[in-house]
């Protein structure tokens, strides 16, 4: 649409237009309806706000896993939103479901930032509020904080940062400023990027224009080189991009490029196949979402068990437990909820295979397939359930007493 004097618009991007007189008119915003803090029942996991900053304002939602024991720590995962610099927030109901359930799963705080978007604040203010937060989070690390969750269950040993499309971007930032000008009482061991927007497609000139003290097409916010992406503070970097997502070359260039760049850590991407940019935000339960949700999650407890010292190795009994170590349980029931077949079948075999406590013992697996529970009745002896149940068979796990039943 073109119109006579200051309402003409003079530059269209993705996202907004720009009017001769200067205006700025966003095409979306508040996709998203807006979601309180509060107390999962069904996870456990605890959320707040904390306002971290007045000028500028910057605020974080924390995510809290369910406490075993009083002083129990958790790594901390700071994540940050994605939206093209431009929209969503911390607290939009996706957002907010995604860092519980990556709370949950992961067994990770989850510190997410909400920061200053164009054109209230133009960029550089998502990179600078978001470093701002991972100092916040940092000012904890001697237990003197002013937030008692961090204070009181962050092992600041095991610090993870992440986010998806803008937030993968600003993500990568903050690991390169990790390791330019370091993080005292912090260790950043890994950066998780989902679909991360870099330079190399039609959005260059959007994000110059946004970016305010840009230095061309090679900005290294934008356009990492090698020397930059050398300097990463981190250790390891998982990569997803989405196999129907414009954003995919990018994100498989800055793999490739961090390979060459002689930075001595571990890199490794994903694809999703089938799927466009940012999926799983549309969509929490579909598979591909569970599949990146526990992939993840993997990504945080594959790190922290090789980072104790007391770990094993990949044999692991906390990670991945032998026959001999099932048969140490001591318990008389058993209630196992399993996602693939192939698990149920290892699962299966593990139990069958050692003699789990006594003969009176019972285990009880319960398989999920395409959003149906189904139910097995594996080496029960005394079960109370058909015990020639096999897959075939649908439970409608929460409103059926086979759940009652397995645990009575």
């Amino acid at each position: 649409m073109t119109l006579s004097g200051d309402n003409e618009v003079a530059i269209q991007f993705p996202f907004f237009n720009v009017f001769k007189d200067g205006r700025v008119e966003l095409l979306w915003s508040d996709l998203f309806p807006k979601t309180s803090p509060s107390h999962d029942l069904i996870t456990g996991v605890r959320s707040k706000d904390v306002i971290i900053s007045t000028e500028p304002q910057v605020s974080t939602r924390i995510f809290l896993p369910e406490l075993k024991t009083p002083d129990q720590k958790f790594p901390l995962l700071l994540y940050i939103h994605g939206g093209g610099f431009v929209m969503f927030s911390a607290f939009d109901a996706p957002y907010h479901l995604l860092c519980n359930k990556i709370a949950a799963e992961a067994n990770v705080i989850v510190v997410s930032v909400e920061y200053g978007l164009f054109p209230a604040r133009p960029l550089p203010a998502c990179y600078e509020d978001s470093w701002k937060a991972l100092q916040w989070v940092a000012s904890h690390a001697d237990g003197g904080g002013s937030e008692p969750w961090l204070n009181d269950h962050t092992d600041f040993g095991e610090v993870f940062v992440g986010g998806d499309s803008a937030g993968g971007n600003i993500s990568h930032t903050l690991a390169f400023r990790v390791g330019s000008i370091g993080l005292p009482g912090v260790r950043l061991v890994g950066i998780i990027m989902a679909h991360p927007f870099f330079g190399g497609t039609e959005d260059d000139e959007m994000w110059l224009y946004m970016c305010t003290n840009n230095s061309g097409l090679d900005d290294p916010r934008m356009n990492p080189g090698l020397e930059e992406l050398a300097m990463l503070g981190c250790e390891r970097v998982l990569i997803f991009v989405a196999e129907k997502d414009y954003l995919n070359v990018v994100g498989r260039n800055y793999y490739e490029k961090l390979k060459k760049s002689g930075w001595k850590g571990s890199v490794e991407i994903v694809e999703n196949e089938n799927v466009g940019h940012c999926f799983f935000l549309r969509d929490f339960n579909c598979e591909k979402s569970l599949e990146l949700t526990q992939k993840v999650a993997n990504e945080v407890d594959f790190i922290v068990a090789f980072m104790d010292p007391a770990n094993s190795g990949l044999n692991e009994p906390r990670m991945d437990p032998g026959v001999a170590d099932v048969a140490r349980l001591r318990c008389e029931r058993m209630l196992i909820f399993v996602a693939h077949e192939e698990d149920h079948l290892t699962v299966a075999a593990k139990f069958d295979c050692c003699r789990f406590v006594d003969d009176r013992s019972t285990y009880h697996l319960l398989h999920t397939q395409e959003r149906q529970t189904y139910f097995t009745a594996t080496g029960c002896a005394n079960c109370l359930l058909p015990p020639a149940a096999n897959l075939s068979t649908a439970v409608p796990i929460l409103s059926s007493p086979v759940l009652f039943t397995l645990l009575s």
